[in-house]
């Protein structure tokens, strides 16, 4: 994913990340189960809007953060299809997010 802006600095962040699409919408989380949220999530709270390269072209986009129901249902999928998420998931406190990118 490219670019996003730093939350405090206002600087251009380049973040390339692995997603996981479905039924033609895109998904990230993680931080490998870490304590802390990534530093790229708290930017993408405070400059949701990004450039991001899925497939060959860049698209323009919005971060959506994911919660409730959707977020229990979606995050299970996931686990199911990548097993280390379920172990994220054991490995820390907090809710890892998911963010879904949605056309700006």
């Amino acid at each position: 994913m490219a670019p996003s802006i730093g939350a405090p600095s206002k600087k251009v962040r380049v973040n390339p990340m692995m997603y996981v699409g479905s039924d033609g919408r895109f998904f990230f989380a993680s931080k490998a189960g870490a304590d802390p949220h990534t530093d790229w999530y708290h930017n993408l709270l405070a400059h949701p809007r990004v450039t991001a390269e899925i497939g060959a072209a860049p698209k323009d986009l919005e971060a959506v953060p994911l919660g409730g129901s959707e977020w229990d249902r979606l995050y299970a999928t996931r686990a199911e299809v990548f097993p280390g998420f379920a172990e994220y998931a054991e490995q820390t406190s907090r809710t890892i997010p998911m963010i879904e990118l949605i056309p700006a």
